[in-house]
């Protein structure tokens, strides 16, 4: 089984993922589980690089994921992991605090082990 497919894998048993976009930096999709991804991908990619620069502007130390919260629906999430984006849509009806725990845990644990999946 590839990288890519078991990212995806470990991502969709996470509780709350509606759906998910992995980006590179670059807006390139690497893997998703998707009909249609370019919509959510290039949201995801211009969210991320931006956070990023306000991030570098303003002197934060670092970008670990962005929330946009939509109030008819799913909540949309957005983590930095190296030279990509990883962007989850979740449902509404979970607990997002716990999601964003475990997806911040395993991606961590990816850096840790020096691959992004």
């Amino acid at each position: 089984m590839s990288a890519a497919k078991r990212f995806a894998q470990r991502i969709t048993q996470v509780n709350g993922v509606a759906s998910f976009v992995l980006t590179r930096s670059d807006g390139l999709v690497v893997v998703h589980n998707l009909a249609d991804p370019d919509d959510l991908a290039t949201t995801v990619t211009l969210a991320g690089a931006n956070a990023l620069a306000i991030r570098k502007t303003i002197g934060f130390s670092q970008f670990k994921y962005l929330f946009l919260p939509h109030r008819h629906g799913e909540h949309l999430l957005i983590f930095s992991l190296d030279k990509y984006f990883l962007g989850v849509q979740v449902r509404d009806d979970c607990d997002s605090a716990a999601l964003i725990e475990e997806i911040s845990g395993y991606l961590q644990s990816l850096l840790s082990q020096g691959r992004p999946d």
